[in-house]
């Protein structure tokens, strides 16, 4: 039976990538997936990049569910849950109910990072503006929009791969998802970093194709720039 030193399970494709990124600089030998695999390639650690942070919460656990599966056959001595920086999901939210049955199905508890808070107050902030633009996405519009966008921009980077394009950059977590479903690679090598947390990722289906997934809020004024030239 394999020994997997950490597998990793990320809510969307961005955060997969920049788990798999720091996992390469400490120079594990780590490989990025998008489903299940029949088996898992020479690897000692794992990163299953899934869309499920803004899908019905039944979805995701289910995704998450079958990687957990998957996983029962190699010794895996370390399973962290990657979710976004930002806590962005659905309204109703996909974190909490994902955490929760990780916690069921490996049955252990859970100690509160707040567990010193009963000898001090709490100050918990909130902006007014953000609060205003979280409840106008939950417009029917907002997400019907969304979806013709990434549909659109999937479209986009398919013909560019079936026009020889060897390189796509893609900027946006659910964005990134949906190109990346759409170009059909489930399997990445994980190559040289442009900026912390954003590595170029080779198809092991393709290795002509380099792929860059931005999340929203990384990477500096010139990032674009450095990942055209690399």
């Amino acid at each position: 039976m394999n020994r997997i030193k950490l597998a990793v399970i990320a809510d969307d494709f961005t955060g997969g990538a920049d788990a798999a990124s720091f996992l390469k600089r400490k120079h594990a030998n780590v490989v990025l997936l998008t489903g299940i695999p029949l088996m898992l390639p020479d690897c000692d650690c794992v990163v299953f990049a899934l869309k499920i942070r803004s899908v019905p919460v039944s979805d995701a656990i289910k995704k998450v569910h079958d990687v957990l599966l998957f996983l029962e056959q190699y010794q895996v001595e370390h399973l962290y849950y990657k979710y976004c920086s930002t806590f962005d999901s659905t309204p109703k939210g996909n974190i909490g109910p994902v955490m929760d049955f990780l916690l069921d199905y490996y049955d252990l508890t859970y100690i509160t990072s707040l567990i010193d808070a009963q000898k001090s107050p709490l100050l918990i902030y909130s902006d007014a503006v953000l609060k205003d633009f979280k409840t106008e996405k939950k417009s029917p519009a907002f997400y019907t929009a969304a979806k013709k966008i990434e549909s659109i921009l999937s479209f986009i980077a398919v013909y560019a791969k079936d026009h020889n394009y060897h390189k796509i950059i893609v900027a946006g977590g659910e964005t990134s998802g949906a190109v990346t479903t759409g170009l059909g690679y489930s399997s990445f090598y994980i190559g040289q970093e442009i900026c912390p947390g954003v590595p170029v990722l080779i198809p092991e289906e393709n290795r002509y194709l380099q792929l860059i997934l931005k999340s929203g809020n990384f990477g500096s004024e010139d990032f674009f720039l450095k990942a055209m030239e690399m």
